[in-house]
């Protein structure tokens, strides 16, 4: 999807093509901060929050349209999906842009075509690039997994259908997650390429960018692993507190 996206605008120089996913992600957290501190004005957004979220998932910005769907849901576990996904995503994303930039520094060019074979010279750029892919994807293991999987459970309470539609947004994430990988990393190199190659021998990645990409795939993998980290103070949050009741046998005043 990175690539993709800076092909469109090296090509096109159309800046705007950032705008549906950006004003998605910003309808979605006023959207959030709406349910938590306004609950009672929350059913109002309800219809428009279901259309926004399915016509994102079928023009594939699907985390955001998961983002609107857990939001639609009115639960706690829809909730705590939306800001567990939220904060997956920016880290998978930061760190595929971050990936995307070394990809095009070492092959001068955005097009798809005119790559191939860049894991052979590049092993670990092309091991950072799979796993964030993997992560973006929604592998089991990343913050992304589980984000996705609490607003599906949301999801399915709330509407079978609507569930059916948003699990298709998974194998739309694996196609062109995956495209971009095996036409950027593996097959055989094109010839642009190779006369790039031939007079800029490509660097495999110098620990100044390895650092920053190791950062945000050990927040990826820690979400992963513990989950919890971020829904438990969603749940605090969002739950509120029991009311301890004073029976007659704990009653404190004194007797006459």
């Amino acid at each position: 999807m990175t690539i993709e996206f800076l092909q469109a605008v090296a090509r096109t120089n159309e800046w705007w093509a950032l705008g549906p996913e950006m004003i998605l992600a910003c309808a979605a957290l006023g959207l959030l901060v709406i349910e938590i501190l306004l609950p009672r004005e929350q059913l109002r957004f309800i219809p428009l929050v279901t259309l926004l979220a399915l016509a994102a998932v079928l023009v594939a910005v699907v985390h955001m349209g998961y983002c609107f769907l857990g939001l639609a849901c009115l639960s706690v576990v829809g909730t705590g999906g939306v800001v567990l996904l939220m904060v997956a995503h920016g880290l998978s994303v930061a760190l595929l842009f971050m990936l995307a930039t070394s990809v095009h520094h070492r092959t001068h060019t955005f097009d798809l075509a005119e790559m191939g074979g860049l894991a052979q010279k590049t092993p670990v750029l092309a091991a950072l690039f799979v796993a964030a892919t993997m992560a973006s994807i929604g592998l089991p293991g990343f913050g992304n997994f589980w984000g996705e999987l609490t607003i599906f459970v949301a999801l399915w309470k709330f509407s079978p259908g609507l569930t059916a539609v948003a699990v298709a947004g998974v194998v739309i994430s694996a196609i062109y997650g995956l495209r971009a990988v095996a036409r950027v990393f593996f097959g055989p190199p094109s010839e642009q390429l190779q006369r790039v190659t031939a007079a800029h021998p490509p660097a495999d990645l110098g620990w100044l960018e390895r650092l920053p990409a190791l950062i945000l795939l050990a927040a990826l993998l820690f979400f992963g692993f513990y989950p919890r980290a971020l829904s438990l103070p969603v749940d605090q949050a969002l739950n509120p507190a029991p009311v301890e009741k004073i029976g007659p046998a704990h009653s404190t005043s004194p007797r006459p």
